[in-house]
């Protein structure tokens, strides 16, 4: 008995020791809490739980941003009644359209009265376009414009309160940013892809398109044909790009124009049925270290010059602006108006800039002498 009452002696005692641990552990805590309130404002405390998205299983910014803008994607279908044969076979873009088919491809509405987005390469020789908005309805749709040297067209279907987008900048672009595309893939409707931007600034040379005058943005957004005309969206769900062209030698390079000049050429075709592009007529290429070897190596008179830079013309239109400025080919373009150019697409930038029939100055290297150039702009028809 004795032994027995002195356990419990011994319990009361521990249990009343631990009460005391506990009522110091819980009034230290209070105390730190209370120093820390004071110390640090209450949204740096909470900062991670108030951050914190409520997900419900899909609740994350591509499913956000694909709900938002589906809706003013649209599949677009032109129709030819003969035989039509593309020429350009440079990527799957362009293929042979045979009598009684149908070449399928995708558009974003720009306004709400049934404006439309789309590539001149899907409607050009067409003679019926059938546009199919995301609720399902069908409307033939009327060609406002298209211009092949940048494949940007415009059509429209007769039709209000439609769904819009918002436009953001592909100059703001960086490689490594998100980027959304929406289209109809293999006559897959509605189909989103996601990827990153890859690269900026990409010419046409590079991509074997040498007619067409764009910096084009490069992703790695699975795009297939179908998916062409259709928008290219940030990470915050704006259009910076109308999808144009893969690579067929690999997978996953594709190609969008920029919505910059999607929207300058789409304002011009709206406002008078066509794009203007001034003309000077030259082929170039950009002169790097292993091209001026080899000019050294075979012409006496580039083995004069130091480490150069500038455009070197390839090629020249017969009676063009330039030939009959006296320009040559093998000459090396090095400024445009004062401003230095180091690519073909550089010097573009500068012809694109000048208004039809004004003049500029341009400097190059010709047979190792520095000249100067008075040229011309023309009208580009293409």
């Amino acid at each position: 008995m004795r032994t027995f009452g002195k356990k419990i002696v011994l319990r009361k005692i521990l249990g009343y020791l631990a009460s005391c641990l506990v009522g110091i552990t819980f009034l230290s805590l209070c105390y730190r809490f209370t120093v820390l309130t004071n110390i640090f404002p209450k949204s740096l405390i909470f900062a991670k739980t108030k951050t914190i998205p409520k997900d419900n299983g899909n609740d994350n910014f591509v499913v956000r941003i694909v709900k938002r803008v589906s809706p003013a994607v649209v599949r677009i279908n032109s129709f030819s009644l003969g035989k039509v044969i593309l020429q350009q076979s440079h990527d799957e873009r362009f293929f042979e359209e045979r009598k009684g088919r149908f070449l399928a491809g995708s558009g974003i509405l720009i306004s709400s009265d049934g404006v439309i987005l789309t590539n001149a390469h899907l409607i050009s020789h067409r003679t019926r376009i059938r546009v199919t908005l995301d609720d399902g309805k069908v409307f033939t749709a009327k060609i406002l414009g298209s211009d092949p040297i940048t494949d940007v067209a415009v059509v429209k279907i007769e039709a209000g309160n439609l769904p819009t987008v918002s436009f953001g900048s592909s100059k703001k672009l960086s490689p490594g940013d998100w980027s959304i595309a929406i289209g109809n893939p293999l006559g897959l409707d509605h189909t989103a892809t996601l990827g990153i931007i890859s690269a900026l600034n990409r010419s046409g040379s590079q991509l074997r398109i040498f007619n067409e005058r764009v910096r084009f943005i490069q992703t790695d957004v699975a795009i297939n044909p179908g998916n062409f005309g259709g928008p290219l969206f940030n990470a915050r769900g704006e259009l910076i790009g109308i999808n144009t062209a893969i690579d067929q030698q690999g997978q996953f390079i594709s190609f969008a124009i920029p919505i910059e000049t999607a929207q300058k050429i789409a304002r011009q075709i709206i406002q008078t049925g066509h794009a203007e592009h001034p003309y000077i007529g030259i082929r170039m290429v950009a002169l790097d270290a292993e091209i001026l070897e080899q000019l050294k190596r075979y012409d006496v008179n580039y083995r004069k010059l130091g480490n150069v830079q500038g455009v070197l013309i390839i090629g020249l239109v017969k009676d063009s602006p330039a030939s009959k400025s006296h320009i040559q080919i093998g000459d090396i373009i090095q400024k445009i108006d004062q401003k230095i150019v180091f690519s073909a697409i550089d010097v573009q930038d500068q012809v694109e800039s000048k208004p039809i029939g004004s003049s500029f100055d341009i400097k190059l290297i010709h047979q190792g002498h520095i000249e100067n150039h008075n040229v011309q702009t023309l009208l580009l028809i293409p």
